[in-house]
């Protein structure tokens, strides 16, 4: 009896001639590249990067951007923390307009400010600064290690000064919304560079005033604080 010669086993998701070893470097290379990109700095040109979830970049630009926790909820110490790990980087790398931390998600309407070189910051770079350090500052608390946040975030390009108003109030009545508060500026966890200035504004655009104008409100009437244009 002729014995049967040994088949190796194939991996499906290998062309053949290839190995399940050289798919994982084209992998890891793949998102060693999306990674790059995500990082690098961004010029006046728009920019399209994509992890799970697209995001588009353009320098100058505001956005509304929510990220959430991995596991379990924050406690209003844990909160605070990561509200003071996003003022952090005022005035260096962003232009933080607004950020209310709920207990599992949190809320950032913010500007990257332009670097040395003229390009601005990314959202990349910004995102893990804040998430690294709001995560080293609960660990402390806790006694733990490791990230506390899930690894994507959802950003959006702010297009002009009415949604920049709309987004404003919807992340202000984000802890009404949710019962923690009965009006928006009792919740703790919440903090604008700009309260004075967009406060009646925003009080406008609550009560259903959409006539109210944000670069009338700041006197700034290009509207550059935010990038919008006329």
């Amino acid at each position: 009896m002729n014995a049967t010669p040994h088949q190796p086993r194939v991996d499906p998701g290998v062309p053949a001639g290839g190995s399940s070893a050289g798919k994982d470097v084209r992998e890891l290379e793949t998102r060693t590249t999306v990674q790059k990109v995500f990082f690098k700095s961004i010029g006046r040109r728009l920019t399209i990067t994509r992890r799970s979830l697209p995001h588009w970049q353009l320098g100058g630009s505001t956005y509304h951007v929510t990220f959430r926790v991995a596991h379990g909820v924050l406690s209003a110490s844990e909160r605070q923390l990561v509200v003071d790990a996003a003022k952090y980087w005022h005035g260096s790398r962003l232009r933080l307009h607004l950020v209310t931390v709920m207990p599992d998600h949190v809320h950032l309407i913010l500007t990257p400010l332009q670097k040395h070189d003229g390009a601005w910051y990314s959202l990349g770079e910004i995102m893990q600064s804040i998430k690294r350090r709001s995560s080293q500052q609960v660990g402390l608390m806790r006694l733990t290690r490791g990230g506390i946040w899930q690894r994507e975030s959802y950003d959006r390009l702010i297009r002009n000064e009415d949604e920049f108003a709309e987004t404003m109030a919807y992340v202000l009545l984000n802890p009404v919304r949710e019962k923690l508060v009965e009006k928006a500026w009792e919740y703790a966890h919440t903090y604008s560079s700009e309260r004075e200035e967009y406060q009646r504004c925003l009080q406008e655009v609550i009560d259903g005033d959409r006539s109210a104008s944000f670069s009338t409100c700041t006197g700034d009437g290009d509207g550059g604080v935010c990038g919008f244009e006329k």
